[in-house]
């Protein structure tokens, strides 16, 4: 028999998975612009990145009760101690937003440009044609959701507050990888 799991779901990181969905159910975007501003959800959900299929999961509530009636294909802890879970299913799940520079044909790596994500300054490259996966990575401190997003597993984006290694795992990453930006 597994064994249970549990997923938990703060106010922040609700409003921060939303950057992974295109659209929220109507009971959880109301309970999230309770909390936030409709400005503040609709940034998130509107986002460069990867992206879940609303017939996959409707938002990160209805994701988390998909995530604990499976079991993760692998599981390893990151450096800083939260645990990263990788979920293969049998059909697509939704958008890849991270492709290798590698895998863009070499007449259109001159179109890869900077953009700004949240924060940010990112890679990214304008394309027409979905890259689809059905692949997603989960990642918890505890049992609190961080992160959940479609597509392969990618460091966290570089940052003054990483480690040395941190910085350079992430730095060797986004130098090799792009966002797609679907247009």
């Amino acid at each position: 028999m597994a064994e249970e799991v549990t997923l938990k779901v703060n106010d922040t990181s609700h409003l921060y998975l939303c950057k992974h969905f295109t659209s929220l159910g109507e009971d959880e975007k109301k309970h999230l612009v309770s909390i936030f501003s409709i400005e503040e959800v609709d940034n998130y959900l509107n986002q460069i990145g990867s992206k879940f299929f609303t017939e996959f999961a409707n938002g990160p509530l209805d994701l988390v009760k998909k995530l604990i009636l499976h079991v993760p294909n692998k599981v390893f802890t990151q450096n800083n101690g939260r645990k990263v879970s990788i979920y293969v299913f049998d059909r697509h799940i939704g958008t890849t937003g991270v492709i290798n520079r590698t895998d863009i044909p070499l007449e259109f790596r001159e179109q890869i440009y900077e953009k700004k994500r949240g924060e940010a300054i990112i890679w990214a490259w304008k394309s027409n044609e979905k890259v689809y996966t059905n692949q997603l990575v989960l990642i918890t401190d505890n049992d609190t959701i961080i992160t959940c997003f479609p597509g392969l597993y990618a460091p966290p984006l570089p940052s003054s507050g990483m480690t040395e290694e941190e910085l350079n795992e992430a730095m060797d990453f986004w130098n090799q990888h792009v966002f797609v930006d679907y247009v």
